[in-house]
């Protein structure tokens, strides 16, 4: 009788060999699913697996980042319904992807977002972040904190801020009633990690913000029901859910802040696992003053985290 439990064993090692060594394919297509369907495991198991049949660099190209997102940008049409935004697809280069989500941190590396819609029974917090600053990322494994350090280098380009005041130059000059070019603005990078009992409420963002783009950061396709639902509100002041975008690999969105920019996400579960996302946030300048208060904050921020050992 042959023996089949030898046998598949064998298949399920000839094809992870395959997906290891070989070949680097996309998260969604066919080929992917049927691998992760033969091998009855989870996507997330398998190894480092995405991308365009082609090596996994050894780094991660601030330029090349940075290039290639301002490309997306550029191009992607403007949504307009429920409010202005963007709708972004392949966010980084395919060929980083796959080291991108490799060189995702542990969770200790994570500080805890207070907000009530996070709060857990037990007092902590559901949402977890970690800001792409030199003293937050100084923690980091060396390929880690030189991979996130050069993430961080080309979000808070000016040349990416440009591109998204020229995207949403019209909705941003109806608010600050002012051209685009005159708004002073501070980029906020931060990776995000939420976790079961996880949402947000409908809001529209505090109006100290002036764009908000965020970039999901999943392994595969089993996340997509996890991704940011926009709201319309009626004149009697109850909410229409408009779309809510699917959490897929390396997609992302971004919309300017304004009166309507109604958003927010479903609570999570459990079983749904890590939410992985990164965010950038441009801040309006608050004047020197509102400025020098806001340095003395990430000042004890730094020195805070500094002094607190990973856990």
């Amino acid at each position: 009788m042959p023996d089949f439990a030898a046998q598949e064993k064998r298949r399920r090692n000839q094809i992870r060999r395959f997906v290891d060594g070989r070949c680097f394919f996309s998260a969604n297509s066919t080929f992917y699913l049927a691998l992760v369907a033969q091998l009855d495991i989870a996507a997330c198991d398998l190894p480092s697996c995405v991308f365009n049949c082609a090596p996994m660099p050894d780094k991660v190209s601030s330029a090349e980042i940075l290039g290639h997102l301002i490309k997306v940008v550029r191009a992607v049409p403007l949504a307009d319904k429920p409010f202005d935004h963007l709708q972004l697809n392949a966010v980084f280069p395919p060929s980083c992807y796959g080291q991108i989500i490799a060189n995702l941190p542990e969770t200790r590396y994570y500080g805890e977002l207070n907000h009530s819609d996070a709060r857990l029974p037990n007092g902590r917090s559901a949402r977890r972040k970690l800001e792409l600053r030199p003293a937050h990322l100084r923690k980091l494994p060396e390929p880690q904190r030189k991979i996130w350090s050069a993430i961080a280098s080309a979000f808070n380009a000016p040349e990416l801020e440009a591109i998204y005041k020229e995207r949403f130059a019209a909705a941003l000059e109806r608010r600050f009633q002012k051209p685009v070019r005159d708004l002073k603005l501070h980029p906020a990078a931060m990776l995000l990690r939420d976790l079961g009992g996880y949402k947000i409420s409908i809001h529209c963002d505090t109006f100290r913000k002036v764009i908000t783009t965020q970039y999901y950061l999943p392994r595969d396709a089993s996340q997509l029901h996890l991704g940011t639902t926009f709201h319309e509100k009626k004149q009697d002041g109850a909410f229409v859910e408009v779309e809510t975008l699917e959490f897929a690999p390396n997609s992302g969105y971004g919309f300017p802040v304004v009166s309507d920019s109604w958003h927010s996400v479903r609570q999570m579960k459990n079983e749904d696992g890590a939410r992985d996302s990164l965010m950038l946030i441009y801040y309006l300048d608050q004047g020197w003053l509102g400025e020098g208060v806001n340095r003395a904050k990430r000042f004890v921020q730094d020195a805070r985290c500094a002094l607190t050992p990973a856990s």
